[in-house]
């Protein structure tokens, strides 16, 4: 064992390495008292006087290099080494864990001014608070695994959480998952990089991890306070991605690249339209909606585990209109030379910029297809190609490639999403509308429950939410479901309305919920009548499990979607796309004493044509949200992918064999 602990002055770090030292049964050695001043023959405070700060830490940097050579044990380092290079690569070289002590500024500061310390590097010309903050960038340099310590936490408490992450971090079977419809009880476990490179689980399942993921605690929460959404989701995804799969360092690159190109700077900006009622702006990315959010992140881990296997990846992807254009533009973007990409979006329903975004990304590795039918249509056909056991082969034999997805039903696609409602939470905290721990009602349009879920999930974590509602439109198959227990499909078709990305019947991320509530034996039950009869119940026990003791249900028609984005935009002058009237109309159903955030999931120009004939206002008199840049360039390209199919496999199979041929052949 070799642990490494880094931090600020004041953190802890000897103290925590000493009980580290007595847990784990091995020896702790202080870089200061048990290193420096042994090689020096004097203090370092003696040091420090004698040497100035840039020869001093000259002279750490040589003194540990010199004695640390390949010992283990607890090594506590000063707050000082990790801005010395040479030895922490001599360190990192040995194989040492760089465990970093993330205790708040003000918890430092408060210590260090008790202890009366005089001896920090760069105290005496910056003073001790910018000394401080000028360090943290080193120690985000440097660290395998992040403490995040709640602020107040006295050492007690950090010790604990110390102890339970190295836990977590030395045992990457806790990072594994498993099938919503096999579970753990067979052993079939999965790597993440099998999650992000399959799409859909053994037995038509889906992935979800296989152990509980550890909540954040309020005071955990309040070390989110004022940070940009970019720190908050590094944070975040650390505390869910296991670090044997995606180092930290790797984590603070793709996030980093992920949101550097969105049109606000908070990345989700949280508007108020209402007392007490707020929107969460969700398509300030490329394409103009919550997909992004998730699609340029997505595949930055996709391409970073074909690295990995050196294989090579055939994206299928159905979309109800966003997901597509969201999925070229990040797999556009980050995608390179190993993936290919099919989407396949219906001629029904889908707005005209919609199809326009589509069909007018210009990629030789991307192809875009209208497939006769509803978005049913296409998801089914997209399901069916991962069965397809005969093309899978011959898509590996022929040319090292690999059928996935970046539909929701891909956990990558859930990851990035649950940051966001972390972030919104916060900026309610930051904006002062809400004290830390109070609680905030959440509506979100629903039509696939990817959204939803990672509000869900986000709860679960720690995140103070009071109720979820799910908002439906006139395709209400969840509103049903949660109201009365039945998912029923039998004599029901998909109608087409205004807000096109949530005319979905076949719900697939409901099965992850139904699994974290009811287990796999009871989902493969389920879906098993789902597949042959198109309907299955749950009794009243299942159904109260399933709501979560705060699930609520609605749904709303055209007619009440067209006027409330009418009235908004004349009470609150603030235009909405149409499914955010859906969120809307059915939040204003369930107010509660709590604030409420409706999730704005799309911008307004996506759907123009719909939109205009129920405000009579021609779209250069909206100025709030301003115009979508990436959108109203999109208007002028040229179409480029005119195909259409129909909704049968044979031909889908037909077409994707040439595609990839054609594809990597010429790569």
């Amino acid at each position: 064992m070799k642990i490494a602990l880094i931090g600020l002055p004041g953190s802890g770090k000897t103290t925590i390495g000493q009980k580290l030292s007595s847990y784990f049964g091995t020896e702790c050695r202080d870089v200061d008292d048990d290193i420096l001043e042994k090689v020096w023959g004097c203090t370092v405070a003696e040091k420090l006087a004698d040497l100035g700060d840039e020869k001093f830490l000259e002279a750490e940097d040589e003194a540990l290099c010199s004695a640390c050579h390949q010992e283990e044990g607890i090594l506590s380092l000063t707050g000082s080494n990790p801005l010395c290079n040479s030895s922490m690569n001599k360190l990192k070289e040995d194989g040492w864990i760089f465990i970093w002590l993330d205790v708040s500024r003000e918890d430092v500061l408060e210590r260090l001014q008790k202890m009366k310390v005089d001896r920090i590097v760069g105290q005496a010309s910056e003073g001790l608070n910018s000394v401080l903050e000028y360090r943290i960038q080193f120690y985000r340099k440097w660290f395998d695994l992040r403490i995040l310590c709640g602020k107040g936490w006295d050492l007690s408490q950090i010790e604990k959480q110390v102890i339970a992450k190295l836990n977590w971090y030395m045992n990457p079977k806790l990072g594994q998952f498993i099938s919503t419809r096999i579970g753990a009880e067979t052993g079939s476990f999965f790597s993440l990089s099998d999650v992000i490179l399959s799409g859909l689980a053994p037995g038509g399942g889906l992935f979800f991890p296989a152990e509980t993921m550890t909540p954040f605690s309020l005071e955990q929460m309040a070390r989110l306070a004022h940070l940009p959404y970019q720190e908050r989701a590094k944070i975040i995804l650390e505390n869910i991605i296991h670090p044997a799969d995606i180092s930290p360092c790797t984590i603070n690159n793709i996030v980093n690249a992920a949101y550097s190109e969105f049109y606000d700077k908070k990345v989700v900006p949280v508007k108020q339209i209402e007392d007490d009622l707020f929107l969460a702006e969700l398509f300030h990315g490329p394409s103009g909606s919550f997909k992004d959010l998730a699609l340029q992140l997505t595949p930055q881990l996709v391409v970073n585990f074909l690295k990995t296997k050196n294989e090579r990846s055939l994206v299928i992807v159905a979309t109800s209109g966003d997901t597509g254009s969201a999925v070229l533009e990040g797999f556009g973007r980050f995608g390179g030379d190993n993936i290919a990409v099919l989407v396949m979006f219906p001629t029904l329903g889908i707005s005209p910029i919609q199809r326009q975004q589509m069909a007018s990304f210009q990629s030789e590795n991307v192809k875009v297809v209208a497939v006769k039918g509803d978005f049913d249509d296409c998801q089914s056909l997209v399901k069916k190609m991962f069965q397809q056991e005969k093309l899978t082969s011959f898509l590996k034999d022929s040319f090292n490639v690999s059928l996935n997805t970046a539909n929701s039903i891909n956990w990558g696609r859930l990851i990035p999403q649950i940051v966001y409602h972390f972030h919104t939470y916060m900026e309610l905290v930051d904006n002062n509308s809400i004290e830390l721990g109070g609680k905030v009602d959440l509506c979100i349009p629903s039509g696939n429950f990817g959204n939803i879920l990672s509000g869900l999930l986000a709860k679960k974590l720690g995140v103070p939410y009071g109720d979820l509602v799910v908002a439906s439109n006139e395709n209400k198959i969840l509103s049903d479901f949660f109201n009365t227990g039945k998912y029923d499909l039998r004599q029901r078709s998909l109608l087409q309305t205004i807000s096109p990305a949530i005319d979905i019947l076949v719900s697939s991320n409901l099965e992850r919920w139904l699994y974290l509530q009811l287990g796999s034996k009871k989902v493969a039950e389920l879906y098993e009548n789902l597949k042959e009869d198109r309907y299955f119940e749950l009794n009243e026990e299942e159904l109260k499990s399933v709501r979560f003791g705060c699930i609520k249900a609605g749904w709303s028609g055209e007619k009440e979607c067209q006027d409330e984005l009418a009235q908004t935009l004349i009470n609150s002058e603030y235009l909405v796309d149409p499914h955010t009237s859906v969120g809307l109309v059915v939040g204003r159903q369930f107010r509660t004493d709590h604030p409420m955030v409706v999730m704005c999931t799309a911008h307004y120009s996506k759907f123009w044509s719909d939109i205009e004939t129920c405000i009579q206002i021609p779209e250069s008199e909206i100025s709030n949200p301003p115009e979508h840049a990436g959108i109203k360039a999109c208007l002028t390209k040229e179409v480029v992918h005119k195909e259409e199919i129909e909704p049968n496999l044979e031909d889908l199979i037909s077409l994707i064999k040439k595609f990839v041929s054609d594809t990597f052949t010429s790569m």
